[in-house]
């Protein structure tokens, strides 16, 4: 099993001062039919990475990675393997699991869509975004879109003002349409 290069995924995960949830400090591998996902949370956001097949994660369907196995594992860029003891590998480095229970670790299997929702898709940048919300002064913001103008900027309110983001690309094959703007 392999992360991706470019993905990070403990970004995604609650930073090592939130004692209070040790699940979430590192991530669970999943089975998904034929695949096999790194899922990563720190409760407001959710990430899920193909990292392989099916059978590479044996005879379960899942296995929780601790949070020193999962920046072992983004570091090193190598291959992960999960012994028939769940003892987790890096490159030969072996990684205990984590000591917090595996009903613990929540379902985010569950809150993806199995369905396709009717709605369009927006593409854009998540750095811009970033900026944006430093800009208006803080680390939350809301972000309305138009959907009567769907190639329209993207209205954001952050803590100490509003600002506007304009799409990347916006793609509704339902609707029979796919437009790409400039980046």
């Amino acid at each position: 099993m392999r992360i991706p290069v470019k993905c990070k995924p403990s970004k995604a995960t609650a930073p090592g001062r939130e004692v209070s949830l040790p699940a979430l400090q590192g991530g669970a591998i999943v089975r998904n039919g034929d695949t096999v996902e790194l899922h990563v949370t720190d409760r407001y956001i959710a990430a899920r990475i193909p990292v392989g097949e099916a059978s590479e994660l044996g005879g379960k369907d899942h296995q929780l990675v601790s949070a020193d196995a999962l920046a072992a594992w983004q570091r090193s860029k190598g291959t992960a393997v999960i012994d028939e003891d769940g003892q987790f590998h890096i490159n030969g480095i072996r990684f205990d699991p984590p000591t917090v229970p595996d009903d613990k670790y929540p379902n985010l299997a569950g809150l993806w869509p199995t369905e396709p929702a009717r709605a369009f898709k927006v593409a854009f940048s998540a750095k811009k975004l970033a900026a944006l919300a430093d800009a208006l002064g803080g680390e939350e913001v809301t972000v309305t879109f138009n959907v009567d103008r769907p190639l329209g900027s993207i209205v954001v309110k952050g803590k100490e003002g509003d600002g506007l983001l304009m799409p990347i690309r916006v793609d509704d094959n339902d609707l029979g349409f796919t437009v790409k703007e400039s980046e």
